[in-house]
């Protein structure tokens, strides 16, 4: 048997396995059938080339027939693997489509869950705010007597109570019910501002003005703490169109804030300048108790307590920082807090340049003054 005799069978043996073994490894059967149906076939065509008188060629006559049996054998174990590849190739990216698919699916599903619990998310929070609001409502009016009804008790309008005991009682009861009804307040507006139902009744403000009747509202408390409150007002401030009560509310809020945080013979400086793209820039600068950076983000969440051992003696509602930064994010300014533990805090209120209003636009000459209290 000669050499290329044996090269041709080896090849023609190795060629049907690699198609058994497409057969077997591929999951179309009828692809790996059809794959050695076309081999047997084009076996079956070698065979006139070959002289024998057995069912398998041993001898060639001529060299020429055998090497032309084995080119063929060749080319058709070539195009098996050829073929081979091509269904590795296919079952790959078949493999890595399915993969995607059901990635695909899963990020679905999983953003289909994340709507879902947004969206109830979201009707839990209206139904907690318009809770808040219907308590707030039911709770003011009845405060209100109570506060009314001390203080006509304190001045003893129809007559003497009878003891100077008497007198104590409705002072406490009436500065109990106005803490009460600032706390009350505060949850009504907090819920307001949530619920998107608060509105702005703006008017034209004087920035000097306005911080001279929170200083009214702080000095003494601030008197009663030994600290030094000090204002720097720039004197070409422009006028600023804001709701009024609520920009009041968020100085009081902040000076309130640093009287209480601030240890006793401290400082606490409020600056108001401009700057270019902003109508005013107010600044309270403390040097109190502070906190850490990272428990800025906290702070100015609703009802949030800081745990540390300086602020154990400050407990509050902790509305006061997250309604001041929703009132100032109402009138479109920004609210931004820089803090040291020890070494004071910064918060800083900046409101739109749309919201300047030019002296010349008003009907009558505006008077600067500049404080220093």
């Amino acid at each position: 048997m000669s050499a290329i005799l044996l090269a041709s069978i080896a090849i023609r043996v190795f060629a049907l396995l690699t198609a058994l073994r497409l057969l077997i490894g591929n999951k179309d059967y009828r692809m790996g059938f059809f794959i050695v149906t076309i081999a047997v076939m084009v076996v079956d065509q070698l065979l006139p080339l070959f002289q024998t008188d057995q069912l398998w060629p041993i001898v060639f006559e001529v060299d020429v027939q055998a090497l032309t049996a084995l080119f063929v054998s060749i080319l058709i174990f070539l195009t098996l693997v050829y073929l081979d590849a091509v269904l590795r190739s296919y079952r790959y990216k078949s493999l890595r489509l399915t993969a995607a698919r059901k990635k695909l699916q899963r990020e679905v599903d999983a953003n289909q869950a994340v709507k879902e619990a947004l969206g109830a998310a979201e009707m839990a929070s209206r139904t907690k705010s318009q809770f808040l609001a219907n308590m707030s409502h039911e709770l003011r009016t009845p405060l209100n007597a109570v506060i009314g009804f001390s203080e006509i008790m304190e001045a003893q309008m129809f007559g003497p109570l009878g003891s100077p005991q008497y007198k104590e009682y409705a002072t406490d009861i009436k500065t109990s019910g106005k803490h009460l009804l600032g706390i009350v307040n505060d949850v009504l507006d907090l819920s307001k501002v949530e619920a998107g139902r608060i509105e702005l009744k703006e008017t034209v403000i004087e920035i000097p003005e306005l911080l001279a009747s929170c200083e009214r509202l702080v000095k003494e408390s601030a008197r009663a703490g030994e600290l030094e409150l000090a204002f720097k007002i720039f004197p070409d401030l422009p006028y600023l169109m804001a709701d009024q009560r609520l920009v009041k509310q968020v100085l009081v809020n902040l000076l309130s804030n640093a009287v209480k945080f601030t240890h006793q013979g401290g400082e606490i400086l409020v600056t108001a300048t401009t700057a270019p793209g902003v109508a005013c820039r107010i600044e309270v600068r403390d040097n109190g108790i502070g906190m850490l950076p990272a428990h800025i983000d906290k702070a100015l969440q609703p009802f949030a307590q800081i745990e540390n051992a300086a602020q154990s003696n400050h407990k509050g509602t902790g509305l006061g920082l997250p309604l001041s930064k929703s009132l100032v994010e109402l009138h479109g300014g920004t609210f931004e807090i820089e803090s040291q533990l020890g070494a004071g805090t910064k918060i800083i209120v900046t409101f739109p340049a749309e919201r300047a209003v030019a002296p010349a636009d008003l009907n009558s000459p505006r008077d600067l003054k500049v404080l220093a209290i």
